[in-house]
C-alpha cells in the first residue's frame, strides 16, 4: 500500500537558510502594517559591552562603573545583556573627554552630563513647539543650567591658571641657572654645603658655656603648656 504524504509546516530551523542573529546585540526591528520594518535607528546598531568599550577606547570593567555611578544607561537584552546604541558610545567618548583633556573627576562629570541631557531636553521642547510664554521658561532654565556650567569650568580654570603659574616660575629659574652655567666668565655658586664650624674645645668651651644662661620666653609655659627654653648670651 502507498503511503499517503503528510504535509508539514516550513522549518525554522539552520536548515532554512536564515542567518542566526549577531552576538554584537543588533535588535531586528519591529513590522508595522505593510510589512515595512519600523524606524528604529537607536536599535539598528546595538552594541555588545565589548563592541562598545572597543570603539570608546576604554574596558568593560570601566562601562560597568559608569554604569553603577549613573553616567552610562544601557538598554538590557532578553537574556540580560547589556547593548550600547551609538548615542551610548558617543557619550561614553564625552566621559573620557572630560576626565582625561579636561581633567575633570567623575563627580564633576556627573553633574557637567546632567546639566547637558536636561539642555538637550529643552532644546527638543522648544523645537516640537512651545508658547512664547513657555519659550521664555526654557530660556530663563537654560540661563541658569549655564552658569552652573560656567562655574565648574571657570573652578577648573582657577586651578590651572595656579598651577601654571607655578610651572612658568620654575621654567624662569631653569632658565637663570643654565645662563649662569652656561657664561664661563660669570660668577658659579657652589652646590655643596657650607663647612660646619669647629666646636670649641677645652678652657675656650669652658668660657663660652659660661656666659650663657637659660631663659624662659614669655607666654610659653603657662597653664600646662611646655615651655620653651634657649639660650642667650649674658653679655647680650
Amino acid at each position: 500500500m502507498k503511503r499517503s504524504s503528510v504535509s508539514r509546516p516550513p522549518s525554522t530551523n539552520r536548515r532554512s537558510g536564515r542567518s542566526a542573529p549577531r552576538e554584537s546585540g543588533s535588535a531586528k526591528p519591529s513590522m508595522v502594517s505593510g510589512g515595512s520594518p519600523a524606524q528604529q535607528p537607536d536599535e539598528l546598531e546595538l552594541l555588545g559591552i565589548g563592541a562598545a568599550a572597543d570603539q570608546a577606547g576604554t574596558s568593560c570593567r570601566t562601562l560597568r562603573y559608569y554604569e553603577e555611578l549613573d553616567l552610562i544607561h544601557p538598554t538590557y537584552s532578553g537574556g540580560g545583556s547589556r547593548r550600547y546604541s551609538g548615542q551610548d558610545v558617543a557619550r561614553l567618548r564625552r566621559i573620557r573627554e572630560l576626565q582625561e583633556l579636561l581633567g575633570f573627576d567623575l563627580g564633576e562629570i556627573g553633574d557637567i552630563l546632567r546639566s547637558e541631557d536636561r539642555l538637550a531636553g529643552l532644546r527638543d521642547e522648544f523645537r516640537a513647539g512651545v508658547t512664547r510664554d513657555r519659550h521664555l521658561q526654557i530660556l530663563t532654565e537654560a540661563t541658569t543650567i549655564n552658569n552652573r556650567l560656567r562655574d565648574i569650568v571657570r573652578a577648573k580654570q582657577g586651578r590651572l591658571t595656579v598651577m601654571m603659574k607655578e610651572l612658568e616660575a620654575k621654567a624662569r629659574t631653569y632658565r637663570s641657572r643654565v645662563k649662569e652655567l652656561s657664561d664661563p666668565s660669570g660668577p658659579h655658586r657652589s652646590h655643596r654645603s657650607a663647612p660646619a664650624p669647629k666646636a670649641p674645645s677645652g678652657a675656650a668651651s669652658n668660657r663660652a658655656s659660661s656666659r650663657e644662661r637659660t631663659v624662659q620666653v614669655p607666654g610659653f609655659g603657662m597653664d600646662g603648656v611646655e615651655g620653651l627654653d634657649v639660650l642667650r648670651d649674658e653679655s647680650q
